[in-house]
Protein backbone atom coordinates (compact mmCIF):
# COMPACT_ATOMS: atom_id res chain seq x y z
CA UNK A 1 0.00 0.00 0.00
CA UNK A 2 1.53 3.32 -0.92
CA UNK A 3 -0.08 7.18 0.05
CA UNK A 4 1.26 10.04 -1.52
CA UNK A 5 0.77 13.85 -0.82
CA UNK A 6 1.54 16.12 -2.86
CA UNK A 7 4.52 18.56 -1.40
CA UNK A 8 4.41 22.21 -1.90
CA UNK A 9 7.45 24.48 -1.88
CA UNK A 10 6.04 27.78 -0.46
CA UNK A 11 9.02 29.92 -2.16
CA UNK A 12 7.95 28.52 -5.49
CA UNK A 13 4.96 30.95 -4.88
CA UNK A 14 7.38 34.00 -5.19
CA UNK A 15 6.98 33.99 -9.11
CA UNK A 16 3.44 33.94 -8.37
CA UNK A 17 3.48 37.60 -6.20
CA UNK A 18 1.32 39.32 -8.10
CA UNK A 19 -1.41 36.39 -7.93
CA UNK A 20 -0.97 36.15 -4.42
CA UNK A 21 -1.60 39.88 -4.10
CA UNK A 22 -4.76 39.78 -5.91
CA UNK A 23 -6.23 36.25 -4.19
CA UNK A 24 -8.49 36.70 -0.97
CA UNK A 25 -8.21 33.66 -0.16
CA UNK A 26 -6.26 34.26 3.58
CA UNK A 27 -3.27 31.42 3.09
CA UNK A 28 -2.39 33.83 0.68
CA UNK A 29 -1.68 36.60 3.30
CA UNK A 30 0.56 33.73 4.98
CA UNK A 31 2.46 32.70 2.20
CA UNK A 32 3.42 36.33 1.41
CA UNK A 33 3.89 37.14 4.60
CA UNK A 34 6.36 33.49 5.13
CA UNK A 35 7.71 35.16 1.80
CA UNK A 36 8.57 38.53 2.85
CA UNK A 37 10.12 37.03 6.25
CA UNK A 38 12.75 35.02 4.56
CA UNK A 39 13.42 37.98 2.06
CA UNK A 40 13.65 40.15 4.73
CA UNK A 41 15.70 38.50 7.21
CA UNK A 42 18.77 40.80 7.51
CA UNK A 43 16.95 43.98 6.87
CA UNK A 44 14.80 45.42 9.52
CA UNK A 45 13.64 48.61 7.27
CA UNK A 46 12.67 46.61 4.77
CA UNK A 47 11.23 43.74 6.99
CA UNK A 48 9.03 47.11 8.86
CA UNK A 49 7.75 47.97 5.12
CA UNK A 50 6.63 44.84 4.15
CA UNK A 51 4.90 44.44 7.32
CA UNK A 52 3.04 47.49 7.18
CA UNK A 53 2.22 46.66 3.63
CA UNK A 54 0.75 43.33 4.56
CA UNK A 55 -1.16 44.45 7.49
CA UNK A 56 -2.51 47.48 5.44
CA UNK A 57 -3.29 45.09 2.54
CA UNK A 58 -5.67 43.18 5.20
CA UNK A 59 -8.16 45.91 5.40
CA UNK A 60 -8.87 46.16 1.43
CA UNK A 61 -9.13 42.32 1.01
CA UNK A 62 -12.53 42.13 2.45
CA UNK A 63 -12.04 40.10 5.30
CA UNK A 64 -14.32 39.77 8.39
CA UNK A 65 -12.78 41.89 10.95
CA UNK A 66 -11.87 38.46 12.82
CA UNK A 67 -10.16 37.37 10.44
CA UNK A 68 -7.92 40.54 9.78
CA UNK A 69 -7.42 40.69 13.62
CA UNK A 70 -6.68 36.60 13.23
CA UNK A 71 -4.47 37.75 10.07
CA UNK A 72 -2.72 40.56 11.68
CA UNK A 73 -1.49 38.60 15.16
CA UNK A 74 0.20 35.63 12.20
CA UNK A 75 1.65 37.71 10.55
CA UNK A 76 2.93 40.16 13.76
CA UNK A 77 4.09 36.63 14.50
CA UNK A 78 6.27 35.64 11.10
CA UNK A 79 7.71 38.99 10.71
CA UNK A 80 8.87 39.66 14.39
CA UNK A 81 11.15 43.69 14.57
CA UNK A 82 13.42 44.74 17.18
CA UNK A 83 12.01 46.95 19.62
CA UNK A 84 12.58 50.23 17.96
CA UNK A 85 11.61 49.07 14.64
CA UNK A 86 8.53 47.77 16.12
CA UNK A 87 7.70 50.94 17.71
CA UNK A 88 8.03 52.77 14.34
CA UNK A 89 5.74 49.98 12.90
CA UNK A 90 3.41 50.63 15.54
CA UNK A 91 3.24 54.06 15.06
CA UNK A 92 2.28 53.66 11.43
CA UNK A 93 -0.29 50.81 11.90
CA UNK A 94 -1.91 53.36 14.38
CA UNK A 95 -1.57 56.45 11.97
CA UNK A 96 -3.22 53.98 9.42
CA UNK A 97 -6.30 52.67 11.67
CA UNK A 98 -7.19 56.53 12.29
CA UNK A 99 -7.22 57.33 9.07
CA UNK A 100 -9.37 54.60 7.66
CA UNK A 101 -11.24 55.24 11.26
CA UNK A 102 -11.05 50.77 11.40
CA UNK A 103 -9.73 50.70 15.22
CA UNK A 104 -9.22 46.72 15.40
CA UNK A 105 -6.84 44.78 18.58
CA UNK A 106 -3.61 45.02 17.15
CA UNK A 107 -0.44 44.32 18.77
CA UNK A 108 0.30 48.03 19.93
CA UNK A 109 -2.78 47.19 22.47
CA UNK A 110 -1.50 43.45 22.99
CA UNK A 111 1.90 44.65 23.24
CA UNK A 112 1.36 47.96 25.30
CA UNK A 113 -0.83 46.39 28.01
CA UNK A 114 1.56 43.19 28.73
CA UNK A 115 4.93 45.66 29.10
CA UNK A 116 3.06 47.99 31.20
CA UNK A 117 2.21 44.96 33.23
CA UNK A 118 6.03 43.52 33.66
CA UNK A 119 7.22 47.01 34.14
CA UNK A 120 4.48 47.32 36.78
CA UNK A 121 5.33 44.24 38.39
CA UNK A 122 9.22 44.31 37.91
CA UNK A 123 9.42 48.07 38.96
CA UNK A 124 7.24 47.61 41.88
CA UNK A 125 4.49 50.55 40.98
CA UNK A 126 1.79 51.00 42.93
CA UNK A 127 -0.98 49.15 43.00
CA UNK A 128 -3.28 52.04 41.45
CA UNK A 129 -1.17 51.63 38.42
CA UNK A 130 -1.57 47.95 38.06
CA UNK A 131 -5.60 48.24 38.68
CA UNK A 132 -5.30 51.25 35.74
CA UNK A 133 -3.63 48.69 33.48
CA UNK A 134 -5.62 45.53 34.44
CA UNK A 135 -8.98 47.20 34.04
CA UNK A 136 -7.76 48.17 30.60
CA UNK A 137 -7.16 44.53 30.16
CA UNK A 138 -10.83 44.18 30.89
CA UNK A 139 -12.40 46.72 28.51
CA UNK A 140 -9.95 45.39 25.81
CA UNK A 141 -11.91 41.50 26.81
CA UNK A 142 -15.09 43.00 26.91
CA UNK A 143 -14.66 44.75 23.46
CA UNK A 144 -13.66 41.31 21.84
CA UNK A 145 -16.30 39.44 23.48
CA UNK A 146 -19.18 41.66 22.78
CA UNK A 147 -17.78 41.78 18.54
CA UNK A 148 -18.82 37.97 18.66
CA UNK A 149 -15.50 36.51 19.89
CA UNK A 150 -15.79 33.58 21.64
CA UNK A 151 -13.59 33.32 25.48
CA UNK A 152 -10.99 30.97 24.03
CA UNK A 153 -10.02 33.56 21.48
CA UNK A 154 -9.86 35.95 23.27
CA UNK A 155 -7.58 34.72 26.22
CA UNK A 156 -5.32 33.48 23.27
CA UNK A 157 -5.61 36.60 21.14
CA UNK A 158 -4.82 39.24 23.91
CA UNK A 159 -2.53 36.82 26.02
CA UNK A 160 -4.77 37.06 29.18
CA UNK A 161 -6.19 34.74 31.56
CA UNK A 162 -8.59 32.48 30.98
CA UNK A 163 -10.36 32.56 34.40
CA UNK A 164 -10.62 36.35 33.56
CA UNK A 165 -12.60 35.97 30.71
CA UNK A 166 -14.68 33.65 31.58
CA UNK A 167 -15.79 35.51 34.52
CA UNK A 168 -16.00 38.85 32.03
CA UNK A 169 -17.76 36.84 29.62
CA UNK A 170 -20.13 36.01 32.05
CA UNK A 171 -20.91 39.26 33.17
CA UNK A 172 -21.24 40.18 29.42
CA UNK A 173 -24.20 37.88 28.87
CA UNK A 174 -25.97 38.93 32.19
CA UNK A 175 -25.94 42.81 30.77
CA UNK A 176 -26.99 41.39 27.62
CA UNK A 177 -29.80 39.67 28.95
CA UNK A 178 -31.03 42.06 31.31
CA UNK A 179 -33.88 44.70 30.46
CA UNK A 180 -32.84 48.19 30.56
Amino acid sequence: MRIKFPAVKLTDYAARWEELEKSANPFAVVVMAHLKALETKKSYSRRRYWKLHLCRSLYDRGYSRKNVILLFDFIDWMMRLPEAAEELFLDEMNTFEEERKMRYINSAERIGEKRGIEKGILLGIDQGLQQGLQQGIEQSIRRLLLNGFKPAEVARLLNADKKIVIRISKEVRKSDESPE
